[in-house]
């Protein structure tokens, strides 16, 4: 998933949403749901403002999953 974000998050916008993701990571809350919104810059180069809404949950080894 990182490595999305990374291609795709506008510079600017990077920091915090790692920020964000290391936070949820750290105080993570079965079946919260958070918002976040950042810029991403789009393959023919245009910009977007992007306003998402993330479950968190955990599967099956663990791991904290994003829907």
């Amino acid at each position: 998933m990182w490595k999305y974000f990374k291609e795709f998050v506008h510079p600017d916008d990077l920091r915090s949403v790692n920020q964000y993701i290391n936070e949820i990571v750290d105080i993570f809350c079965p079946g919260k749901i958070s918002e976040l919104k950042f810029k991403i810059i789009r393959k023919d180069g245009n910009m977007r403002d992007i306003h998402t809404q993330c479950h968190f949950s955990k599967d099956i080894d663990g791991k904290i999953t994003i829907s």
